[in-house]
């Protein structure tokens, strides 16, 4: 088994050294006894750089993994391959490659792969020796455990491309939800001052109107599709339409559907996304008098989840789907998201 010395790029881990300890929690390899081994970038001579799961502000429905070299925070990918085990590395703005390893505290280096996938998540683990699968964890200061895996947020098996290079996941510290519920699919709506649910519907150009739902996708909880049901699906996305942001749904013919949300005595009401933070949008729905009210997955023991606008890439384009009559430029994806947590 080949060894390497641990060392840190003093200048490379400044951005993260200056954040709040609460902020950054490294990420380990945890064996049978509970001993943690570090998860670590390598680079090309082998230099380590210890891979953190990182809070920002507004943003913790999940925390990023990444490791920082030269200044540049570096994500933490899954990429396609042949082999039956998922490579995990670390992939800079400009495509380039870091091997990512558990490493132990004799140098050890132990390969960390994808070994499964449930839905929208893919279980990662280090893959000890005789095969032994190590659970991956971010481990918070004060000692809480975030459980980290792969998660995809776009239904194709490629979520991104860098030149050559596939991403097929991203690599998150996911909170621990135990919502108690098994509904498979949950109401989409906003509760207003009066506490009655507007509930969203899709509406096609003949005015037939589909109930928009939160759908589970594998068994854990965290992630859940947003999307109306015809004789086919109605993909719900965010578009941007002269500068706003529009929730619409999209079907797989490309056809528009409009969607709203509908309170009991039949008024409609626009459904829109607010100021991005990160990768990130909220959804809200504008009621009477210049309310707004947050749009929720909602289950029928009274759980919640927040309903978001999710980007992969950076520009205003998220992705493309083709119309009836043109290309359909979309802006994010709308998903249910676990709600945020405490970090401390």
């Amino acid at each position: 088994m080949k060894r390497i010395t641990l060392c840190l790029i003093a200048l490379g881990l400044l951005p993260l050294l200056l954040a709040s300890q609460s902020d950054q929690w490294p990420v380990k390899a945890i064996n049978k006894s509970g001993k943690t081994i570090p998860i670590m970038m390598l680079l090309e001579d082998d230099t380590t750089i210890p891979v953190f799961a990182i809070f920002e502000a507004e943003n913790d429905h999940f925390m990023d993994v990444k490791g920082v070299h030269n200044g540049e925070n570096i994500s933490i990918k899954l990429i396609a391959s042949n082999d039956v085990l998922v490579p995990v590395k670390g992939v800079s703005k400009d495509g380039d490659i870091y091997r990512v390893k558990a490493v132990d505290t004799n140098g050890n280096i132990i390969d960390v792969k994808g070994v499964s996938r449930d839905g929208n998540t893919l279980k990662l683990a280090a893959i000890a020796s005789q095969g032994n699968h190590l659970p991956i964890m971010a481990i918070s200061p004060t000692g809480l455990q975030r459980e980290v895996k792969g998660v995809k947020f776009v239904g194709q098996n490629v979520e991104l491309e860098f030149g050559d290079i596939q991403v097929i996941a991203h690599v998150k510290a996911l909170p621990t939800i135990d919502v108690g519920d098994v509904d498979s699919k949950w109401d989409i709506g906003a509760i207003t001052n009066n506490n009655e649910t507007l509930k969203l519907v899709a509406t096609s150009s003949k005015g037939k109107a589909y109930p928009v739902k939160a759908e589970m996708d594998g068994s854990y909880p965290y992630l859940m599709n947003v999307r109306a049901s015809a004789r086919i699906v109605i993909h719900i996305k965010l578009v941007k339409n002269d500068n706003k942001l529009v929730v619409t749904g999209i079907d797989e013919y490309g056809r528009l559907y409009t969607v709203r949300a509908v309170s009991d005595d039949g008024e409609a009401y626009l459904v829109y996304g607010g100021e991005s933070t990160g990768n990130v949008t909220p959804i809200y729905v504008q009621g009477d008098d210049d309310n707004t009210y947050p749009v929720k997955a909602i289950s029928s023991g009274g759980h919640q989840f927040d309903v978001k606008g999710l980007k992969v890439k950076k520009d205003d384009v998220e992705g493309v789907i083709s119309g009836l009559n043109e290309w359909i430029r979309y802006y994010a994806h709308i998903k249910a998201l676990a709600p945020r947590q405490n970090i401390e």
